[in-house]
């Protein structure tokens, strides 16, 4: 649909950009095994290329082209009415071969029983003047129609246009479809209540609230379990070509009220490509760094302080609020750092400020008259306008820079010592002794009572690593919310909660009988790569390490947990033979 050369490489990197983790290693994986090559060097170069929109999938040629054209115009009814629609219309006949065309032409001119060349002549005209309007084929199961209508939510901007488009989908579905597509879910979740479980389908789809079934059946009852985040829910803040910033939809997205005690946190992930720079900027938020791949060189710069350290894999760094940041990657792995985030002006909402401009990105300098700057810089205004814009060309947050721009910049870093307690410079989780560890996985973890950087904002980091198939056993913490990023690998939670019966949509009459119920229920995810789940204090859960996909043997399964109120948290492990109460209590009871 767009020009040829940059613009479709860049059209193709956005597209690539929208799938999760999991979805461009499976996409890569079935590419490498027909070309029977070295696999694991294959799919890293695939990764990459499909990253960069060097990667075009051939359109299945047997495809046929009705449906292939019904699935292009159904784009365009995403888009608004008139001649915006018209024009996408045509641009789809255009995709079309002539063969194609006239196969088209030649099944509308049969139905209207019309085989005559006119008919086929004027419908090929229409055709390419985007006349033509493809009905969709009502015989078609609405799971796959509000699916495919959905598939073209995803080529629009994420956030609140992605959820009007999603609820114009469902708006497409007659009543009868709609009650067909929750019936079915609420079938597979084996709801209790199977009425009260419809009854809030429908309402959530008519609000845009539910994905295509595909999404959802990665999580079983993704729908009904607020406690999951899919890796597509990291919507783009800032994007370029060497990298960006991720940032995590609000806990409380959806008015989801079980987690409003977290709604002033957010979690973020940068990314930034070999030989890269991120601009210096300072953010509105008090921020926990955890280096997740790659390494980098870190400068913070407070008042008349300036500090920079080297950080690798597993090192922790905290950042306050207004301090200037800035992030050198001279390795060559992409830095990917997870940033948990407590806003201190809005509640849930953060903001950088850079004092450089770049594209998208404004200088906190251009709103000051010149008669301030002049006046606080000692320096004309045309020089100023120079300094403050002369990047205004350079793509986004994330720049590539030459080795001597990228040696200059990190210049006097020191290495810190590892694991070092006392002091307020970064350290390394995975240089702690693990507080669990056999031949299933261990558990590494940096509590605030130990580590004077995590006091104040009182949270604990934990790095967990299960081995494929093996499990972390049933257990919960007595007052720490866990936020979980999964790093590596997949693998299934399992969730007890008595809040589920009263989430989401239902009234005060059923929130009120599910409390004196006393009723719990499961919560369930299969979470790979780029899934965040919660952890709520007090709910056992159960993390197992499994292949999802079936395919040769496992990855392991890592995973970072940020915890919330971590002071004084203990965890307790409610199976298994160093911690059973109910074995503990039959014992007593015996004696």
């Amino acid at each position: 649909m767009m020009q040829q050369g940059q613009q479709q490489q860049q059209c193709r990197r956005q597209c690539a950009m929208q799938l999760s983790q999991r979805e461009r290693q499976q996409i890569c994986h079935q590419r490498c095994q027909k070309q029977d090559s070295n696999e694991q060097q294959c799919q890293r170069r695939c990764m990459q290329q499909l990253e960069q929109g060097e990667i075009e999938i051939e359109i299945n040629p047997s495809r046929d082209p009705k449906q292939k054209l019904e699935q292009c115009q159904q784009s365009c009814r995403m888009m608004k009415q008139g001649q915006q629609q018209q024009q996408c219309r045509r641009q789809c006949a255009q995709q079309l071969s002539q063969r194609e065309s006239q196969q088209i032409c030649h099944q509308r001119c049969q139905m209207q029983d019309s085989n005559d060349k006119e008919c086929q002549k004027r419908c090929i005209q229409q055709l390419e003047q985007g006349e033509i309007e493809m009905e969709i084929n009502p015989t078609r199961d609405p799971e796959q129609k509000l699916e495919q209508c959905q598939q073209s939510c995803r080529m629009m901007q994420q956030g609140q246009q992605q959820q009007q488009c999603r609820r114009q989908c469902a708006h497409q579905l007659s009543q009868r479809e709609r009650q067909q597509i929750c019936q079915q879910r609420c079938q597979i979740q084996q709801s209790g209540d199977q009425q009260q479980c419809q009854r809030r389908c429908q309402k959530q789809l008519e609000q845009g609230q539910v994905q295509n079934y595909h999404e959802i059946s990665r999580g079983e009852s993704q729908m009904n379990n607020p406690y999951f985040f899919p890796s597509d829910m990291f919507q783009q803040k800032f994007r370029s070509e060497e990298g960006g910033m991720y940032v995590l939809e609000r806990f409380t997205i959806n008015q989801n009220m079980l987690l409003r005690g977290i709604r002033n946190y957010r979690l973020a992930i940068l990314e930034a490509r070999p030989n890269t720079f991120v601009l210096p900027h300072h953010c509105d938020a008090e921020s926990i760094y955890v280096v997740i791949n790659g390494r980098c060189t870190c400068t913070m710069m407070m008042q008349d302080n300036k500090d920079s350290f080297k950080l690798e894999k597993g090192d922790v760094v905290r950042v306050t609020a207004g301090a200037m940041v800035y992030l050198v990657n001279n390795d060559m792995e992409t830095l990917r750092i997870a940033k948990l985030m407590q806003p201190v002006n809005t509640p849930g909402r953060f903001e950088e400020f850079f004092p450089a401009s770049a594209q998208n990105l404004d200088s906190y300098y251009n709103v000051f008259s010149d008669e301030i700057l002049e006046s606080a810089f000692n320096t004309p205004s045309d020089r100023l306008q120079r300094a403050f814009g002369q990047q205004q060309q350079k793509e986004g947050m994330v720049m590539k820079a030459s080795p001597q721009q990228l040696q200059a910049l990190s210049r006097h870093a020191s290495s810190h010592s590892k694991g070092h307690q006392s002091t307020k410079g970064p350290f390394n989780v995975h240089s702690q002794k693990p507080i669990q560890a056999n031949e299933f996985g261990r558990v590494f973890e940096a509590r605030p009572e130990k580590f004077v950087q995590l006091q104040d904002m009182d949270i604990a980091v934990t790095c967990v690593e299960i081995n494929n198939e093996a499990m972390m056993l049933p257990h919960y913490n007595s007052k720490a919310i866990f936020v979980v990023l999964v790093v590596e690998g997949s693998g299934r939670v399992e969730m007890a909660c008595p809040h589920m019966a009263s989430q989401m949509g239902a009234d005060k009459e059923q929130e009120q009988q599910a409390e004196q119920s006393g009723s719990v229920m499961k919560a369930t995810a299969d979470v790979s790569e780029g899934d965040v789940f919660i952890i709520p204090a007090g709910h056992p859960i159960a993390i197992t390490a499994q292949n999802n996909n079936n395919e040769g043997q496992g990855q392991q399964l890592r995973m970072l947990g940020f915890g919330i109120n971590s002071q004084n948290n203990m965890r307790t492990f409610i199976a298994g033979r160093e911690a059973n109460p109910l074995r503990d209590m039959d014992e007593r009871l015996s004696s």
